[in-house]
């Protein structure tokens, strides 16, 4: 399982900034089931992109993970915010 550019500049920042920097974290949303979004908010109860969520307890690298038996899908615009792009999603090939 291969990091994104994208995660790896995450865990350097926060590495190197321990707890300065806040943690961003992946939410699932509340309007349908496996929709995840991104958050800095430690209850993850507002993405990135505006929408209302819920804490989901992923770890970030799972972040574009697909699994085959159920439809799973992730915001793009959460995505577009924190400059992490569809070629960099990690799709655990």
């Amino acid at each position: 399982m291969k990091l994104s550019r994208f995660l790896k500049r995450v865990a350097a920042s926060m590495k190197a900034n321990k707890t300065t920097e806040p943690e961003l974290r992946i939410c699932e949303g509340v309007a349908g089931t496996w929709h995840y979004h991104l958050t800095y908010n430690e209850k993850g109860t507002n993405a990135l992109c505006g929408a209302q969520t819920m804490w989901s307890g992923s770890p970030l690298n799972s972040w574009g993970f697909k699994p085959n038996h159920m439809p799973t899908s992730y915001c793009h615009k959460c995505e577009k915010l924190v400059g992490l792009g569809e070629k960099e999603v990690n799709t655990h090939d």
